[in-house]
């Protein structure tokens, strides 16, 4: 991608719409219109479910008004496909703190 969508590339994201020539996706921090030319697919299931699941959860906890502490860390772990131990632990926290239940 380019211009101010520059800053996902390499990023996952969702697709919400098909348009006849591109795609409305969800991010971890917003919606985006694309091209399907600018879009790799995720072929494995376990991660398309995991990716669908980081989502929701930090969806939830962008809609409050956090800390920048929290907003950064937010913002590594929505370009992670899959979490290792320690990030799932510092999701956990936010919520926690945040009072969010994680399901």
């Amino acid at each position: 991608m380019s211009g101010a969508e520059r800053r996902y590339n390499g990023c996952w994201a969702i697709a919400r719409e098909i348009l006849d020539f591109s795609l409305i996706v969800e991010t971890h921090d917003g919606r985006l219109h694309v091209r399907p030319d600018n879009l790799d697919p995720i072929d494995d299931r376990a991660v398309r479910r995991q990716i669908a699941a980081l989502l929701k959860r930090i969806q939830k906890l962008r809609k409050l008004e956090l800390d920048r502490g929290a907003i950064a860390v937010l913002e590594i772990l929505g370009k992670q496909t899959f979490l290792t131990e320690v990030e799932e632990r510092l999701l956990m926290v936010l919520e926690d703190y945040y009072g969010i239940a994680k399901h």
